[in-house]
């Protein structure tokens, strides 16, 4: 009879973690878009504040974005790879978020992902609070007690410099230009042809020469439009595509393979130049 007992507590309890997660992963998934709204993943620290805000969810949506809150990092790099915000906004600061948002700034999906931070800190921790999370990779830092418009001001500002760096064309028609308005690239002064994938890997590379991304990076770049996952023989059979592409035209070497990790793209030095100049 005992044996009996354990096992259907046993089966209850596993019953109820089933439901249990069930129920948290509802909650996570991304609401709907029909509107194609800008999209806002705001993180909001549950630890008691020192000081007191209003609501900044519904100040948020004033700007017209959709707005997804979390209270966790790993909900909120769930929601970064699966809804893929145009900005994400965290309010209340610590160390841990400082390692977490160093962590982010180096994966392809969060380079030039906008970063505000709403501070909590009232007293005269809140300087040495705004230079952590900036020193952390956060774009701007507003401090406590909060300005509902202030908020609003610095959201859509923020959101509309993300629009403008998408459409940027940069380099020039002698080294290495792409105008992703006009969907087209020139290397070495040749136009190239480029799929729709290729283009927007090429681009990202050239947005970040020198730079060295893991074959999970570079999944996350082919796969941003898209989503979902791709196997590793995919990501190396589309870097391949993509290296081919650049040989036919001499800049094959551009492109290197960094054994062991990933790959790195790096064009002539002139090149680079001309492309941080442009960007600027």
């Amino acid at each position: 009879m005992l044996f009996v007992l354990l096992g259907g507590v046993v089966i209850h309890a596993a019953h109820l973690a089933e439901a249990t997660w069930l129920a948290h992963t509802a909650t996570l998934e991304p609401p709907r878009d029909p509107g194609k709204r800008e999209r806002i993943l705001l993180l909001n620290d549950p630890a008691p504040a020192a000081a007191e805000h209003h609501p900044v969810d519904m100040v948020l949506r004033r700007t017209g974005a959709l707005v997804q809150t979390v209270t966790a990092t790993p909900q909120a790099e769930r929601l970064l790879r699966k809804w893929q915000p145009h900005m994400l906004v965290i309010v209340g600061w610590s160390l841990l978020l400082a390692d977490w948002c160093l962590r982010l700034r180096r994966q392809p999906s969060a380079f030039q992902l906008p970063l505000l931070v709403v501070g909590t800190s009232i007293n005269q921790y809140e300087a040495q609070e705004a230079m952590e999370a900036l020193d952390a990779g956060a774009d701007a830092y507003l401090s406590a007690p909060l300005t509902p418009q202030l908020l609003v001001a610095q959201a859509q500002a923020m959101l509309k410099r993300t629009q403008g760096w998408a459409m940027e064309k940069i380099g020039d028609e002698e080294s290495l230009c792409m105008d992703p308005v006009a969907h087209r690239a020139w290397i070495l002064g040749q136009e190239v042809r480029l799929p729709r994938r290729m283009f927007h890997l090429l681009y990202y590379l050239a947005m970040h020469p020198d730079h060295t991304f893991s074959m999970a990076d570079v999944a996350s770049v082919l796969s941003a439009e898209k989503g979902g996952y791709m196997q590793p023989n995919s990501v190396a059979a589309q870097v391949y595509r993509l290296r081919k592409i650049l040989g036919a035209v001499g800049a094959g070497d551009w492109l290197e393979t960094v054994h062991g990790f990933g790959y790195r793209f790096t064009p002539p030095k002139s090149t680079q130049n001309i492309i941080k100049l442009s960007s600027h």
